[in-house]
């Protein structure tokens, strides 16, 4: 869960370096607060209850799903004594699209250094490109800068420079996708920071500089799909879905052994295999 983009916390009047992700999928919701000190993360605060109303990642309950948030984030405000009132969200990456797009800006200051509003115009025009009436941008994360003839993957911003150029990563879904997540969060009188999909936030955490430069696969088993991502070069490349998830193992594994699926579960987490050998074990 991608936790350092998120909301400061309320508490007595002062505002601390504390931040609330909120990670929505078909099967659980999940809560995650932590105060950054220095370059370090404290969790403060973790929960994951089951979600309801939520079907291969598209919301069909949106009253449910709002009620489960506000039971999530309650149980946080009740525990760190303190009002969340905005998070990042966290939605599944189901029927998502990626674009590697470049925007780029001429300096025109006199002074000729790079500034946040410079960066913020090159991200822009980025996002001006050719895609589908159905689709809306989620995300759109800059990967690599390049000015003076140089490339780097840090901020240059306070550098001096002539012009800037932007390759930019974009993520987007479909609307029908994205909108119930934005509803249910917002009724439930949560201001949402920033967006983005399981696949990249959990790769961020999970996977190394190295692994997201030299390539990596990651594999997602969700309930009742299967998310497969493909990383590269800091770019997220590739992008699938396959509707076999946790659930249908448990399905298996309790029908290979004729035993209930609440066990069947256990065996799941607690082996990872369904071979005959290790039942015998338990039974």
């Amino acid at each position: 869960m991608l936790l350092l983009k998120g909301s400061m916390l309320k508490d007595g009047g002062m505002m601390k370096k504390i931040y609330a992700s909120l990670d929505i999928g078909t099967s659980s919701i999940k809560l995650i607060v932590g105060e950054v000190i220095n370059t370090n993360v404290h969790v403060l605060f973790a929960n994951i209850l089951p979600s309801h109303g939520i079907k291969k990642g598209l919301i069909l309950d949106e009253e449910a799903v709002k009620q489960d948030i506000q039971k999530l984030i309650q149980s946080a405000e009740d525990s760190l004594k303190v009002k969340i009132t905005r998070v990042l969200l966290n939605i599944p990456a189901n029927q998502s699209r990626i674009y590697s797009t470049v925007g780029s800006v001429q300096i025109l200051s006199t002074d000729h250094i790079i500034r946040q509003s410079d960066v913020v115009k090159a991200i822009q025009k980025a996002n001006r490109f050719e895609k589908k009436k159905n689709e809306t941008i989620i995300s759109t994360i800059p990967i690599k800068y390049h000015y003076n003839e140089q490339t780097t993957t840090q901020n240059p911003i306070g550098k001096e420079a002539y012009s800037l150029q932007v390759d930019v990563l974009v993520i987007t879904t479909t609307k029908k996708v994205l909108y119930p997540y934005i509803r249910v969060v917002e009724g439930s009188q949560l201001e949402i920071m920033d967006i983005c999909i399981n696949a990249y936030s959990e790769a961020k955490e999970v996977l190394t500089d190295v692994n997201m430069e030299k390539g990596a696969v990651l594999v997602d088993v969700g309930h009742r799909s299967t998310t497969i991502s493909f990383f590269e070069d800091n770019y997220l490349k590739y992008i699938t879905m396959v509707n076999v998830g946790g659930y249908d193992l448990t399905k298996l594994i309790a029908s290979t052994w004729k035993i209930p699926l609440a066990k069947a579960e256990t065996y799941k987490v607690k082996y990872g295999s369904c071979h005959v050998e290790m039942k015998e074990q338990d039974l």
